[in-house]
Order: C-alpha cells, then sequence, then structure tokens
C-alpha cells in the first residue's frame, strides 16, 4: 500500500474542531493537549479457532500496515491494534508485535509475554497489557503510572479480563473492576459502586472512559464530553453481549444488532451502516474517529476516512473474516484459511 504523507490538513467541523495528520497522531502517545482512542477491549486470543492472515489498510508511517511480519500470513487466530501505530496477533499460541517503537512497546515486552501462552494482549495507546496465568503484565508509555502502578492484587494472580485506555488500564478480578492510572475524568474513582460489588462479566475501556458488562447491562463513566456517559441508549440496559469504545464513541451489540452513541462528527453514530443496525453483526472495532465491524464474514467500515481507513478495506475482506482490530489510523482483520502475501 502507498505510504500516505503528513502533510497537515485542516478539517472543519461544526463544533469547529481542527487537527492536522501530524498533531492527531502526535495526541496518540499521549504527548498532546487531547487524549485519543485507545484499544477496544477485545480479547485477541477469544477468536475462533479457524486460523488465518492479518490483513491492514489504512496509516502506514510506521509500518504498522506494511511490515507485518511474514510469519502472520497465515496459521493466525486473533490480532488487536494500539492507537499509537501497533498491532499484535497471535499464531500458535505466541504473540508477534510489529509497528512504532517509541516508548519500547515491541523491544520491551516482557520475556514472559513473548514466550506465549496468554489469556489476553492488548495495546493501550503506548502501553501494552497482557494476560497470563491470571497476572496482568504491562510494558511501554507510563506517563500516568500504566506500568508501574500496576495493583499487586492483580499481578498476583486471578484476573479474567484487561482493558486499555488512555493512561488508564482496567481489570477484572473476583468480578470486580479495578482500575489504576490517569484519573483525570474520573475513569479511576468514579467506577460505578455495582461494578465494585461484583458479577462483572466484561470491560473495555475508550477516551478517558471505562465501559463494563454486568447481567447484560452497559455501563460507562469518566469523560463525558460528548454524552459518552448520559447519552447511553435505553436499548443497553439489557442483552448486550459486547462493548467498546473509542474517540468518544460507543457501541454495543445486543441481539447481534449494533448501537452507538457519543461523538457524530464524523458520522461515527449517523454513518452506521443500516445493515448493521439491522442484526447479524458478530464483531466491532473503534479507529480514532471510525468504526468496524464484522457481518456475515464481511468487514464494513464508516466514519472518518483521512487515511483510506473505510475506504481502502481490502476486497478479499467481504468474506471469511474472523476477526476484526482497529489502530487510530489503520484497520486490521483475520480472514479464515486465508495466506496473505507478505514481503521480508
Amino acid at each position: 500500500m502507498e505510504m500516505l504523507n503528513s502533510d497537515p490538513i485542516t478539517v472543519s467541523t461544526s463544533r469547529s474542531r481542527s487537527r492536522s495528520r501530524r498533531w492527531r497522531a502526535g495526541l496518540l502517545a499521549g504527548t498532546g493537549v487531547l487524549a485519543v482512542l485507545l484499544l477496544p477491549a477485545s480479547p485477541a486470543l477469544a477468536a475462533p479457532a479457524a486460523e488465518g492472515g492479518v490483513h491492514a489498510w489504512g496509516n502506514d508511517e510506521y509500518g504498522e500496515v506494511g511490515a507485518i511480519p511474514g510469519i502472520l500470513a497465515d496459521g493466525v487466530t486473533g490480532v488487536e491494534a494500539g492507537s499509537y501505530h501497533n498491532a499484535v496477533a497471535i499464531r500458535d499460541g505466541v504473540p508477534h508485535f510489529w509497528g512504532n517503537d517509541d516508548y519500547g512497546q515491541v523491544s520491551d515486552v516482557p520475556a514472559e509475554v513473548r514466550a506465549g501462552g496468554l489469556t489476553d494482549v492488548l495495546f493501550g495507546g503506548a502501553t501494552g497489557y497482557a494476560l497470563k496465568d491470571g497476572r496482568v503484565h504491562a510494558w511501554g508509555y507510563d506517563e500516568s503510572g500504566e506500568v508501574t502502578n500496576v495493583p499487586e492484587t492483580l499481578k498476583q494472580g486471578g484476573v479474567t479480563a484487561i482493558a486499555g485506555g488512555y493512561g488508564t488500564g482496567y481489570a477484572i478480578k473476583d468480578g470486580r473492576v479495578h482500575a489504576w492510572g490517569d484519573d483525570e475524568s474520573g475513569q479511576v474513582s468514579g467506577i460505578p459502586e455495582e461494578l465494585r460489588a461484583g458479577g462483572v462479566d466484561a470491560i473495555a475501556a475508550g477516551t478517558k472512559n471505562g465501559y463494563a458488562i454486568k447481567d447484560g447491562r452497559v455501563y460507562v463513566w469518566g469523560n463525558d464530553e460528548y454524552g459518552q456517559v448520559s447519552r447511553l441508549p435505553d436499548a443497553l440496559k439489557k442483552g448486550v453481549s459486547r462493548v467498546i469504545g473509542g474517540y468518544g464513541t460507543g457501541y454495543a451489540i445486543r441481539q447481534g444488532r449494533l448501537y452507538a452513541w457519543g461523538d457524530d462528527q464524523y458520522g461515527q453514530v449517523s454513518g452506521l451502516p443500516a445493515t448493521l443496525r439491522r442484526g447479524g453483526v458478530t464483531d466491532v472495532a473503534a479507529g480514532f474517529d471510525n468504526g468496524y465491524a464484522v457481518k456475515d464474514g464481511r468487514v464494513h467500515a464508516w466514519g472518518n476516512d483521512d487515511f483510506g481507513q473505510v475506504s481502502k478495506v481490502p476486497d478479499a475482506l467481504r468474506s471469511g473474516v474472523i476477526d476484526v482490530s482497529a489502530g487510530g489510523f489503520s484497520g486490521y482483520a483475520v480472514r479464515a484459511v486465508d495466506r496473505c502475501s507478505r514481503q521480508g
């Protein structure tokens, strides 16, 4: 894929929010004024047993698209992407990392994590998180204690799920939500009491937001600039099987139907394809200002398209897709029984 240049462009919106590509990309490491999309908390290792190759499209500033390890052309069971130009895929139970390494996201991965045997592995911005033998491991960007302040109880075992947000980590242990790191918007201290009491089924993270599912109901806390908390659809009070967070936008799957709420500056909510609202959705992922979903094995994309993350979804992903993930400006998918052409 041709690499897109990083010359500044200005995008006007109804809220007069202007960004250049270079400025927005800088935000992804947490170095800017605003936080940006973090990795949705979908377990990379919870993908179906089918295996395939990793496909990627969109921004390629750090080789997050063009430098996918050749070994990932087949035999892959899941892929996860981070907002700061990073990705990880699982093959033969072992994680393979590539992309930006400004904060050691690739080179400083703990040996225990590289050895495999993981329950989950993901990126939250430029911070990596992994779950192995019920213990949380973290590495990379550490401005808010995402790495150094992981609670000791989460390193001792018993953790069943993890998620990574902008400067904030989340985990479920004994059915309760635990959080650490940045708390600027109450994403740590504002965890609803219902979630501290236990019985939590799933956890996810967005930009300065936490998301969880308990008894089929979605809970959201933290930043509410775009109504991520206050505008949660009433339909999501029961029957929800999946929730994720993006930059100011939340997505959830209920009975196969995809729901969206929050920031809609690029059509992340209003541009949701009608076919996804009707049912049959099996997976969803959130990029910086765009979304991806899988229905009938096909990847659907909508929202911001600055780097072709919507318009350049590979034709091969019209069928057979078993997993989809989103970086800040790039999309990733695994297509079953597939072998991709790789360089090097």
